[in-house]
């Protein structure tokens, strides 16, 4: 009794409907300071993120997430341009504060030299002033539809004990649009 055999043995029944299950272990404590982006899987509402522009969109239910239903999404169509940002706290006494996301490119751009469409992401002030540009991709990083590459780790230590945006921004072309899908955000 209590051996990691047994264990394993009991939780194998379980699985299968045979025995009692025990308590199932405690969830990890949250990150100290509490999440610092809110709603990064964009599920059931895209609040708190703040959209705008002709080439931003949200949906709650999309064909292509990474997880969940969720996703926000740019370009779609030819000359849009939309952003979508959410405002965040850099703690000061952070020792790791690292963007990433899931990001899943489609395009009918048929070049492949030429970054005719783009998603740029961005560190703003609270004004909506740039502060810096962490990546930026294009027509050139397209995939098959629905399927995504995690991006990132993008490093936001400068800018501990400030309050920002994290922003994506998405700019298309007169010509055959790009769609950028963007999910799952997290800064650890």
């Amino acid at each position: 009794a209590g051996t990691t055999q047994q264990t394993a043995v009991s939780s194998g029944w379980c699985l299968v409907g045979v025995g009692s299950c025990g308590a199932p272990p405690p969830p990890p404590p949250p990150p100290s300071g509490g999440a610092i982006v809110v709603n990064g899987g964009f599920e059931g509402s895209e609040s708190p993120w703040v959209r705008s522009g002709t080439g931003a969109f949200y949906t709650a239910n999309g064909s292509t997430p990474h997880g969940g239903t969720g996703y926000t999404y740019f370009g779609t169509a030819n000359s849009r341009t939309g952003q979508s940002y959410q405002q965040v706290t850099i703690p000061s006494g952070a020792s790791t504060a690292q963007l990433t996301f899931w990001l899943s490119v489609t395009s009918s751009e048929t070049r492949t030299t030429v970054q005719y469409d783009r998603l740029f992401v961005e560190v703003r002030n609270t004004s909506g002033t740039l502060l810096q540009t962490l990546a930026t991709f294009s027509n050139l990083n397209r995939s098959t539809s629905g399927v995504y590459v995690q991006r990132g780790a993008y490093n936001l230590l400068a800018f501990r004990g400030q309050t920002i945006r994290l922003q994506f921004r998405g700019t298309t072309d007169s010509i055959l649009p790009t769609t950028f899908r963007v999910d799952d955000v997290a800064v650890q």
